[in-house]
């Protein structure tokens, strides 16, 4: 949003939402399908993370 304000647009939250949502719902089933993937593997990965720091924590 900040490169938005420096060229001179200024949306509120609620309207850069809806252009967001807008632009979302255009996207092909691939980029969404996609973009699903990545997500669910980040926090998969986190997860672990966060469980070895827990399991770390608990036995050393």
């Amino acid at each position: 949003m900040s490169h938005l304000k420096q060229s001179g647009y200024n949306f509120t939250m609620k309207q850069f939402s809806k252009l967001a949502s807008f632009y979302w719902s255009k996207q092909p089933i691939t980029v969404k399908n996609s973009y699903s993937e990545k997500v669910g593997q980040i926090k998969t990965d986190q997860r672990k993370k966060l469980l070895n720091k827990q399991l770390e924590q608990l036995f050393y």
